[in-house]
């Protein structure tokens, strides 16, 4: 589901400052995920119907959007929502073709630096259903970046009818190796140690040639 932080900054601009209120719907047996929003005014709420229905569907994170009115008069009671982080916990519905950290990383480094990967199984409710889902925790070096890759991640799928990417914020702010997890991948620590070496390697490439130079000063 489109988390409610994105939705609330869609409406933002209609409420000139004021608070707007947004509850997303869990998803069940209906294909259609749903979300109320209680804007601070019936003029502020006016408003974003009217700018939003006079162009075509909005796509939100991959989802196309519509809006209209609710007979739902009850105050919007929001829940409560994970604070943005630097670390993303992506789930893979619909898994036709396999996923791993290699294609993971390819796929969060085009929106900023990715610092570590994990990768394991967890049981999660999808419909009225259990189903056994592939996931991964992806740090990022900031909480700008992961909250770019989520925006543009979430909803989308790898392979066109498969594999949907279901992204949220995640409680961890730190990834780090437990023992035995061999599906565990620190990129800081890789790429530190290709710098190293290419420094190395640059260094023994100007050993060489200061000693070849002073051979032909000799």
């Amino acid at each position: 589901r489109t988390p409610a932080f994105v939705i609330r900054g869609l409406f933002a601009p209609f409420a000139h400052g004021r608070p707007v209120k947004v509850r997303v719907e869990r998803q069940r047996a209906r294909a259609q995920a749903q979300a109320f929003i209680e804007m601070p005014t019936v003029e502020s709420a006016g408003a974003a119907v009217a700018a939003m229905t006079e162009r075509p569907p909005q796509l939100v994170a991959g989802t196309s959007m519509a809006v209209e009115f609710s007979a739902f008069n009850e105050p919007v009671v929001e829940e409560t929502e994970i604070d943005p982080s630097p670390v993303l916990i992506v789930a893979i519905h619909k898994e036709a073709q396999p996923v791993d950290i290699d294609l993971m990383h390819m796929l969060a480094s085009r929106y900023g630096r990715v610092l570590r990967i994990a990768e394991f199984t967890n049981n999660l409710m999808r419909g009225d259903t259990m189903q056994r889902v592939t996931q991964f925790l992806i740090q990022f070096a900031t909480t700008e970046e992961a909250t770019t890759a989520l925006m543009e991640l979430h909803g989308r799928q790898i392979w066109r009818g498969c594999n949907e990417l279901e992204v949220e914020f995640s409680r961890t702010m730190n990834l780090e190796q437990r023992p035995g997890n061999a599906k565990f991948r620190d990129f800081s620590v890789e790429v530190q140690a290709q710098a190293q070496q290419e420094m190395q390697a640059q260094g023994g490439n100007k050993a060489a040639i200061d000693t070849a130079k002073a051979a032909i000063d000799g």
